[in-house]
């Protein structure tokens, strides 16, 4: 319960890796309690029947056969082995496993931090290029990190949204926002849903006096990702600009409430 509506309102990294970890576990269980052939195609169902307005417990107690869900899983998981010790596998900080064995079925999650695997597809040089960028960002060179992040476009790194909200974000920073307008419209025709891009649009409008236009993007970034503190600081300030304090000041306390 305490996951609901969304994993990243839970306290801590831990209790993150934790509801995961859990998810998984109970998911795997359920297939195997509903004798699954076709996991994919079954889980899509369920899905669509919670969908079209089926409670989700009785949806997934219907779906499995199993009318104790998630007594019997619990009980279940309890009795599962535990893991060896954090040392013996070599985890460390950011990192969580844990393996388990029960009636013949081996599960095994790695929850790592960092972005190797999001490298894993740049060639050598683009990866440097954007670990370079990521670092002069970070401490305040938005001029440097830009032209790196150009020299991995140029090295073949993929427009994907996590490029161009780099990109975007050194130009924002740069105060280059007609640049940054340019990158992000583009940028949206093809990730329409990445909150981060429709965060940065919403500034370049800001930065722009358009706080019309700043407010609509920042709504929609809200709607995808209501937690983020930096959401509801740019609804603030649109409304702020456009001269309606009791909205205003609405959006200052979502701030607070997400831990701005």
């Amino acid at each position: 319960s305490r996951m609901h509506p969304t994993m990243a309102a839970l306290p801590s990294q831990r209790a993150a890796q934790t509801a995961f970890a859990e998810v998984h576990h109970a998911l795997l269980w359920l297939l195997e309690r509903a004798r699954a052939r076709d996991p994919a195609a079954r889980l899509s169902a369920l899905v669509a029947a919670i969908g079209d307005g089926a409670a989700p417990l009785a949806a997934v107690r219907g779906w499995a056969g199993t009318p104790r869900f998630p007594k019997d899983w619990w009980q279940a998981l309890r009795k599962a082995p535990k893991p060896p010790p954090a040392s013996s596998q070599g985890a460390g900080p950011g990192q969580a496993q844990r393996q388990g064995r029960r009636r013949g079925l081996r599960n095994k999650l790695r929850f790592r931090r960092g972005t190797k695997r999001a490298r894993a597809a740049l060639s050598e040089a683009a990866a440097r290029y954007v670990e370079l960028g990521d670092r002069l960002l970070a401490i305040d060179r938005p001029l440097a990190a830009v032209l790196e992040y150009r020299k991995a476009q140029a090295a073949g790194a993929p427009d994907d949204a996590m490029m161009l909200t780099r990109l975007a974000r050194g130009l924002v920073r740069l105060g280059r926002h007609a640049e940054a307008q340019v990158v992000l419209d583009d940028a949206l025709t093809r990730h329409a849903h990445h909150a981060p891009l429709l965060l940065l649009r919403g500034r370049v409008a800001l930065a722009r006096a358009e706080p019309k236009v700043a407010l609509r993007w920042a709504e929609q970034a809200c709607w995808i990702n209501p937690f983020d503190p930096d959401v509801h600081r740019l609804r603030a300030e649109a409304h702020s600009a456009l001269g309606d304090t009791q909205a205003a000041a609405a959006a200052r306390l979502d701030v607070r409430t997400v831990g701005g």
